[in-house]
């Protein structure tokens, strides 16, 4: 007896077809990685049959009619997680997750600490992202619980949670340290700086529910049982630490913060501290607000919490929780809820008014999406996804999605990486595309959701194949045309362009044998579509530039410019030789009509380039004109435009002085501009890690479309949903396995429409189950169901408008269950 292809070398993968040769007796058992049986065949000179059950190493025995065993054989059986669909959208999205979450770090995309002498690892080492991550790296690869050990180990003795956990070899550990140390958010412990981002609130949640899926996945009720106490202290430790809840409202509080993140409004109620301010708080001093988000993801990790104690027999500290979850909920709507969405703040001090700019009741802030999956009611989640779908009538200019941080954004009170349609305020955000389309797909808005998971998948297709955390949220119009004033600096120039001294004028650069610059052209001139005027050297006895250096004969030290005006900028027409180890050319010292000044300096690489082969490239600088001297065919000079400093104060004058490195530095043009050159923005914009956004795609590809669910841990309990007629896919392949154990479910889908037939073959390594089939929006129901060739009982259960037809399953035994729907 063997199979027809040799088992060494390779693995079978759940549902392939292999097949048995020369089968004695009068049967074949075949049993999974776990010996349990799952097919038992009539002998004969070829057995076919489906690989399902655990994985591990299968046997296949052969028996006589007595059940006497006669031959034995083993195969492996390996699975990975993936998703083929026919149209490639899908299988295309779940290789840019992958590849995402993969990027950085090691073969999973993970990093290692050594910590009192042991190699811990985690996809991110705050706690907040790592926890995200998970859930995607959850189907690639192990290592969600071991930053939860690290943070157990080292938990205040109040239950806080760290915010993050960096190796450290600074001298005297570097800001974070010394902004938070003296307030109790910093501690060194082997070498790691633990610090807390005072403001937080998430950070003990967040632990909760990455112990939660850790222990999904790996199955160990002793390591997750040897957590349980930590878990209890940290969410009690929300109620208990300073300046963490609010008695007038019995919910949780933080700062003013953009949704959940860790920096606070930049008014006048932000209390100041030596360093660190916007991300501190003082119990007694702080405005503080209540948020839903923070609020709803305590609930969260409450009922989590509950689930463990109650599956390791403490019910009544179960109980506890539960209950406080759901308190804590119905206090959340009853204070946040519109109708609509969750209102981003409540003020805790009635009398704090802000003045952001922007009716705060309006704004949509991302957490509603978070929102869906953290057990609010199905009504509200409708309420919801509608709103968001009306957002997606009415996207501003280019946006590239509904999916923001917060809309419409702060108009002031953000600004830096925050300006508005970037990053947290206004940006289009992909890890919240993942929450809200995993959360369409369960409460009946399956095809918004598959749609919104198509549309990031073809967003990181027009960039640069990668799931980014955020993108620019929309784009405002240009401003005006700028305008130019060219300045005339005839009467205060003394070099020459050509390699010829005259009387009082010096030659380019000190040069001899035709190495100049006379190819340049002079007088009105437009260089990349800004007008300057250059010294006819015909006119001015053979000046043409504007030329100083410190110490070498000819030059002057420093040139005064009078000026006037307001200029928001000036642009430069120059170049220098000689530049010293500092790289600068020469100091700008702009003087103003109130006797102010300031001075900026002129650095090579970044305002300027050498005049021989020059290079510049960036967004306020570059080459103006390069042409042939009489030595090589490649000399120029560069241009660069210059922010003026206090742009509504009247210039008086602007001072060109040399360096002391010696550098001949020289100016051949100033053109002064009402303002800086406009630059639209890039598409990609800034923030957190790209691999969050990857890991809550993922999620909801293969939770929501796919609809594979853990109903226990380790997939011995499941509820399969495949939703993709939502999703117009006819035929496609799944498998979601934990990497942390060996945990998995796969099926292949194929629907034929003309027969009205769905057909699903499924199998996995856990014992009992539910099928749920969303049916085509055609259908009216489920008129029969068969499970390899026996007919079986089919249910209906109604999500909205969606119909989906339930029947019981047993992954452990590969079964084909054939529905047939009808139409009305």
């Amino acid at each position: 007896m063997h199979l027809s292809r040799s088992p060494s070398g390779w693995s079978a993968e759940p549902l392939q077809e292999l097949t048995i040769v020369a089968a004695p007796g009068a049967v074949v058992v075949v049993r999974d990685g776990a010996q349990r049986e799952y097919q038992r065949l009539p002998a004969a000179a070829e057995v076919r049959f489906l690989v399902g059950g655990s994985l591990g190493e299968h046997t296949i025995e052969a028996f006589d009619g007595a059940g006497h065993a006669l031959e034995r054989m083993a195969f492996q059986v390996a699975a990975h997680s993936a998703v083929a669909d026919a149209q490639g959208t899908y299988r295309d999205l779940f290789t840019r997750c992958v590849a995402t979450l993969r990027c950085e770090g090691g073969t999973d995309g993970e990093g290692t600490q050594v910590w009192r002498c042991t190699t811990y690892h985690y996809y991110c080492p705050w706690i907040l992202d790592h926890s995200h991550m998970v859930k995607g790296q959850q189907y690639l690869s192990g290592y969600a619980g071991e930053f939860v050990d690290v943070l157990r180990a080292v938990q205040r003795d109040d239950g806080m949670i760290w915010s993050f956990g960096f190796q450290t070899q600074a001298p005297g550990y570097g800001y974070h340290y010394w902004a938070y140390k003296d307030h109790g958010y910093a501690a060194i412990d082997g070498g790691i700086l633990f610090a807390r981002q005072a403001v937080e609130q998430h950070c003990e949640y967040n632990f909760v529910d990455t112990l939660h899926l850790a222990w999904k996945g790996n199955g160990d009720d002793a390591w997750m049982a040897a957590n349980l106490g930590a878990a209890q202290k940290a969410l009690d430790f929300n109620l208990t630490g300073p300046g963490r809840y609010s008695e007038r409202f019995q919910l949780l509080k933080r700062g003013c913060t953009i949704d959940s993140w860790d920096f606070q409004a930049r008014d006048r109620y932000l209390v100041s501290f030596p360093l660190g301010g916007d991300m501190l708080i003082d119990p007694e001093r702080t405005k503080f607000v209540i948020f839903f988000g923070d609020n709803h993801g305590y609930a969260q990790a409450c009922d989590q919490l509950a689930e463990m104690l109650t599956h390791t027999g403490h019910a009544d500290a179960a109980a506890v929780y539960r209950r406080r979850g759901a308190e804590i909920r119905a206090r959340t709507a009853t204070l946040t809820w519109n109708g609509a969405f969750f209102q981003h703040h409540v003020e805790e001090d009635p009398s704090v008014v802000r003045d952001f700019g922007v009716d705060e009741t309006t704004q949509v802030v991302m957490s509603n999406a978070y929102a869906l999956n953290r057990g609010i009611s199905h009504a509200q989640a409708v309420a919801i996804l509608s709103t968001y779908q009306e957002l997606k009538g009415r996207l501003p200019h280019r946006s590239p999605g509904e999916w923001y941080a917060i809309y419409p954004p702060y108009e002031r009170g953000f600004g830096g990486h925050n300006d508005k349609w970037q990053y947290m305020n206004g940006g289009v955000q992909a890890h919240m595309a993942g929450e809200l389309a995993r959360g369409a797909c369960e409460h009946g808005f399956e095809a918004y959701g598959a749609d919104i998971l198509a549309r990031v998948s073809a967003l990181a297709a027009r960039t640069d194949q990668r799931i980014h955390f955020c993108y620019t949220g929309a784009w405002e119009p240009p401003p005006p045309a700028q305008h130019f004033t060219p300045v005339a600096l005839d009467g205060l120039t003394s070099m020459g362009l050509t390699d010829t001294p005259m009387a009082g004028v010096v030659s380019w650069m000190n040069e001899r044998g035709g190495n100049d610059l006379r190819g340049l052209p002079t007088g009105t001139q437009t260089f990349q579509g800004v007008p300057y005027r250059i010294t006819d050297p015909a006119a001015h006895g053979g000046r043409a530039a504007l030329a100083v250096s410190y110490d070498r004969p000819g030059f002057s030290r420093q040139v005064v410019i009078p000026l006037t005006g307001t200029p928001g900028a000036i642009y430069l027409v120059h170049t220098a030789n000689a530049v010293g180890p500092s790289q600068l050319g020469a100091s700008l010292r702009f003087a103003y009509a109130d006797g102010s000044t300031r001075i900026l300096y002129l650095r090579q690489g970044v305002h300027f380039s050498g005049w021989w082969f020059p290079t510049l490239r960036g967004p306020d600088a570059g080459i103006a004109w390069q042409g042939p001297n009489g030595v090589v065919g490649d000399v120029g000079v560069s241009w660069a435009c210059i922010a003026n400093p206090q742009p509504t104060v009247p210039l008086a004058s602007l001072t060109v002085a040399a360096t002391e490195e010696g550098a001949i530095y020289a100016l051949l043009a100033l053109t002064l501009s009402d303002r800086m050159p406009y630059h639209e923005p890039g598409p990609i914009s800034t923030g957190g890690p790209d691999q969050w956004s990857a890991g809550l795609c993922l999620h909801a590809l293969m939770e929501g479309v796919a609809g594979i669910k853990d109903l226990d841990r380790a997939y011995h309990q499941v509820r399969v949903s495949p939703r993709w007629s939502a999703a117009g896919v006819d035929a496609v392949s799944v498998t979601a396995r934990y990497g942390a154990g060996t945990g998995y479910v796969s099926y292949r889908y194929e629907h034929q429409a003309a027969q009205r037939t769905i057909t699903v073959t499924l199998t996995g390594s856990g014992d009992g189950g539910v099928l749920r089939v969303l049916l085509p929006a055609v259908a009216t129901g489920a008129l029969s169901a068969q499970r390899d060739g026996a007919v079986v009982a089919v249910g209906e259960e109604r999500v909205e408008q969606s119909r989906y037809a339930t029947l019981a399953l047993t992954p452990r035994t590969p079964s084909r269950i054939v529905l047939r729907y009808q139409e009305a």
